[in-house]
C-alpha cells in the first residue's frame, strides 16, 4: 500500500531535519542519546576485559574490580540500562512526538531524568565493580541504585507519556502502542523486581520464579517493545510504504503483552511442575506474534529509500528482524525441556540473548539513530558502520551458541572430562573476544561520529565556524 502524501511530508521533514518539534527536545533528547552512545563503549570495553579473563583468567589477578565475576554483570548492566535502555528511551519519545506531531513535554524534567538515570548506573556499574553484587540476574547493582534507577524511570516515563498525551495527531500508530507500553510497564517492573528482590519479600526458590519473571518481561515489555516500536516506526516510513497490516501488529501487541511475564523460568528449577511447563509453554507460543511481526514488517519494506541515510536505517530495520526471527528459531530448541536441561548451563543462554539484545534491539536503536540525530541536530548526515555491526553481532553471537552446542555434545558424552570441555571451547571463545573486541570498534565510531556532528552544529550556533573561517581568510590575504 503506498504512502499517503502526508506521510511521504512527514518523511521529508524528519530527513531533513527541519521538524519544528525538535528545538524544545533537542537538548534532552540529545542528552539522553550521547551518554546512551558513551555507555554503549563503556559496555563493550567491560564486555572484552571480561572475555579476556576466559583466555587468562590471572590477568589483572591483584584487583579485585577485574575478576570475572564482577567485570561481565558491570558490563551487562551497562549495556542494559546505560545503552539499550537510555538509548532506547530517547528514540521511543522522539517517536511518539514525530507520530503525535507535538512536541516533548516537560523537556527540562526530561533532562532531569536523564542525568539522574546516568548517575545512578554510574553509581550502580561502580558498586558492581566494588564488590556490591545483589546476585540477581540483570538487578546486580546494590539495592540503592536500584531505588534510584526506579525513581529516574518514573520521571523519564511520564514525561514521555505526557507527550503522547498532548499530541495533536489522534490516531495512534503501531509504533506508540509498543513505546507506550514499555514506558507503562518500566517503573512497574522495577519496582516489583526491586521490592519482592532486593526488599527480601519473597525468599528461597520463590525468588527464582520472580526474577525469572522480571528478566523475561523486562526483556519483551521493555527492551522488545522498544525495539518492535522503532521498527514498526522506521520500516513504513523509510521504504514509503503503509504498513502491511494493522490488526496482525495489533494481536502481536496484545499477545506479547499478555504472555510476556509468564515465562522466563527454566527447566530443573526448583519450583512446582506447573510453572515450570507454562514457562515453557508460552516461551513456545511467543514464536506465533514474532513470526507475525516480522512477516508484517518484512513485506512493509517493498518500497524503496530515497537517500543514502534513509537506506542505511532501512538496511538496519531488515538486520534487525533477521535476528529477531533467528533468536525466535534457535530458542525452541532451548526451551523443550529435553533439551533445556543441558543448555541453559552453556554458552548457548548468553548466546541467544546477545543475538536478541543487540542483534534486534541494538540494530533497532542504530536504524532509528540515524533518522532521530540529523533531525535533533539539523544536520544531513549518517553513522554508518553496518558492515562492522554485523561482524561484531556475527563474531559474538554465533561463537557463543555454537560452543554452548559443542558444550553440551561434550557433557553427554561419559568418557569426557571437565577439561575436554574447557578445550574444546577455545576456539569458539577466541572467536567471540574478537567479536567483543569489534564491538568495541562500533560504539567508539559511533560515539566519535556523534559528537563530531554535535561539535559542529555547536560551532555553527555560536559562530566559533564562520570567526574561524574569517580568521583563516585573513591570514592567507596577509
Amino acid at each position: 500500500m503506498p504512502a499517503s502524501p502526508s506521510i511521504q511530508a512527514e518523511v521529508a521533514r524528519e530527513v531533513s531535519g527541519k521538524s519544528n518539534e525538535d528545538s524544545a527536545a533537542k537538548i534532552p533528547l540529545l542528552l539522553l542519546s550521547v551518554f546512551g552512545a558513551a555507555w554503549f563503549v563503556a559496555s563493550a570495553f567491560l564486555f572484552f576485559l571480561s572475555a579476556m579473563k576466559m583466555h587468562g583468567p590471572n590477568l589483572g589477578a591483584a584487583f579485585p574490580f577485574l575478576s570475572y565475576g564482577r567485570l561481565q554483570p558491570a558490563a551487562m548492566n551497562a549495556f542494559l540500562y546505560g545503552f539499550l535502555s537510555q538509548a532506547g528511551a530517547a528514540l521511543g519519545i522522539w517517536i511518539l512526538a514525530r507520530t503525535g506531531k507535538t512536541k516533548v513535554a516537560l523537556p527540562a524534567v526530561l533532562a532531569f531524568g536523564g542525568v539522574l538515570w546516568n548517575g545512578t548506573v554510574l553509581v550502580g556499574t561502580f558498586g558492581i565493580l566494588a564488590g556490591y553484587n545483589t546476585g540477581l540476574p540483570w538487578l546486580e547493582m546494590p539495592a540503592g541504585a536500584q531505588a534510584m534507577l526506579f525513581v529516574a524511570s518514573i520521571v523519564i516515563s511520564v514525561c514521555g507519556l505526557l507527550t503522547i498525551a498532548s499530541r495533536t495527531e489522534r490516531t495512534l500508530y503501531p509504533a506508540a502502542w509498543f513505546i507506550i507500553g514499555a514506558l507503562l510497564t518500566l517503573p512497574w517492573m522495577l519496582g516489583t523486581a526491586s521490592w519482592t528482590l532486593l526488599g527480601q519479600t519473597v525468599r528461597g526458590a520463590v525468588q527464582l520464579s520472580v526474577n525469572g519473571w522480571f528478566i523475561n518481561s523486562m526483556t519483551w515489555l521493555w527492551f522488545g517493545f522498544l525495539g518492535l516500536g522503532a521498527l514498526f516506526y522506521i520500516i513504513p516510513k523509510t521504504s514509503k510504504t503503509g504498513l502491511h497490516s494493522r490488526s496482525s501488529a495489533s494481536f502481536a501487541f496484545w499477545t506479547l503483552a499478555i504472555l510476556a511475564g509468564w515465562g522466563g523460568v527454566h527447566s530443573g528449577a526448583p519450583l512446582p511442575r506447573w510453572i515450570i511447563t507454562i514457562s515453557e509453554s508460552v516461551n513456545l507460543i511467543f514464536l506465533v506474534p514474532i513470526a507475525l511481526v516480522v512477516h508484517n514488517l518484512w513485506n512493509s519494506t517493498d518500497g524503496e529509500a530515497v537517500s543514502e541515510k534513509e537506506s542505511l536505517s532501512l538496511r538496519y530495520a531488515r538486520f534487525a528482524l533477521t535476528a529477531l526471527i533467528s533468536y525466535a528459531l534457535l530458542s525452541v530448541s532451548f526451551y523443550l525441556r529435553s533439551r533445556n536441561l543441558t543448555l541453559q548451563l552453556t554458552l548457548f543462554s548468553p548466546g541467544i540473548t546477545f543475538m536478541l539484545l543487540f542483534g534486534f534491539v541494538g540494530f533497532s536503536i542504530l536504524a532509528g539513530y540515524n533518522l532521530m540525530l540529523p533531525a535533533l541536530l539539523g544536520r544531513t548526515f549518517s553513522l554508518g558502520g553496518i558492515a562492522v555491526s554485523l561482524v561484531a553481532l556475527f563474531m559474538t553471537s554465533i561463537p557463543l551458541i555454537l560452543g554452548g552446542l559443542k558444550q553440551a555434545s561434550i557433557w553427554g558424552d561419559e568418557s569426557k572430562t571437565s577439561a575436554d570441555v574447557v578445550k574444546g571451547l577455545v576456539p569458539y571463545m577466541g572467536m567471540s573476544t574478537l567479536g567483543f573486541l569489534t564491538l568495541l570498534v562500533l560504539s567508539v565510531l559511533v560515539l566519535l561520529r556523534i559528537v563530531r556532528e554535535l561539535k559542529t552544529v555547536v560551532l555553527e550556533d555560536c559562530g566559533c565556524a564562520t570567526w574561524a573561517s574569517d580568521s583563516s581568510e585573513s591570514k592567507e590575504k596577509q
